[in-house]
C-alpha cells in the first residue's frame, strides 16, 4: 500500500515531479514481483499539484501493477483527481471529494502556480465592475446634469478606464496568455470547470 496523504506539520501531499522520482525510487526498490503478480492500493489525500506529475505518477504505478485502487479518506484535488481517474477501482469516504482539473499556470513572480480558472474569475470580475460603474454612474451623472445619455455614459467610461487603470496596469501579459491558451486547452479536450 502506498500513502499520500497531509503529513506532520500540515505538509501535504503536493503532486510534483520530485514525489516522482522518490516513489520511482521505492517501487524499484520494494517491488521484486512481476507487474501481473502486483497490486497497488493508494491511500490518496492530497490538495493537487502539477497535472504532468500526475500524469507521469499514473504511468509508473500502472507500469509497476496489474490492479491499481484508490482510496480518498478526505479530499484528492485537481491534479490528485487526474491521478485517482488512473485506477481500476476508486473507494471515497461517504464524504470524500473530488476536485476539478483546473489548469496550473506559473506565476514567475512569486514562484508558484495559480488556478487559470481563479486568473480568468479574476478578470471577468474587474471586465463586470468596470461595466456596472460605467452605467449606474452614467444613470446618475445623466440625472444630476444635462448631459446627454451618450455624453454621460461616455464620461463614465473614461471614469470607469481611469478607475481600474492602476488594476489592469498590474496584469501580468504572459500570465493572462497562459490562462488563454489552457482554457482554450480545456475547450478542445473537453473538460470543463
Amino acid at each position: 500500500m502506498l500513502v499520500l496523504y497531509q503529513g506532520q506539520q500540515g505538509r501535504f501531499a503536493t503532486i510534483t515531479m520530485g514525489l516522482v522520482a522518490h516513489l520511482r525510487r521505492m517501487l524499484e526498490d520494494g517491488v521484486a514481483e512481476s507487474r501481473e503478480n502486483v497490486e497497488l492500493d493508494l491511500w490518496l489525500e492530497s490538495p493537487g499539484g502539477d497535472a504532468h506529475a500526475a500524469y507521469k505518477l499514473a504511468l509508473l504505478l500502472r507500469a509497476h501493477a496489474s490492479q491499481l485502487r484508490v482510496v480518498i479518506p478526505d479530499y484528492a484535488k485537481s491534479a490528485a483527481t487526474l491521478l485517482t481517474l488512473a485506477a481500476d477501482e476508486i473507494y471515497m469516504a461517504p464524504a470524500a471529494e473530488l476536485g476539478p482539473l483546473d489548469a496550473q499556470v506559473p506565476h514567475e513572480q512569486e514562484g508558484v502556480t495559480i488556478s487559470a480558472l481563479d486568473v480568468a474569475r479574476s478578470l471577468e470580475d474587474l471586465a463586470e465592475l468596470a461595466i456596472s460603474m460605467a452605467l449606474t454612474g452614467g444613470g446618475s451623472i445623466l440625472q444630476m446634469t444635462r448631459l446627454s445619455r451618450s455624453e454621460s455614459v461616455s464620461a463614465m467610461l473614461d471614469f470607469a478606464a481611469k478607475f481600474m487603470q492602476p488594476l489592469v496596469g498590474k496584469l501580468d501579459p504572459k500570465m493572462i496568455e497562459g490562462v488563454r491558451d489552457a482554457r482554450c486547452a480545456r475547450t478542445l479536450t473537453g473538460t470543463r470547470p
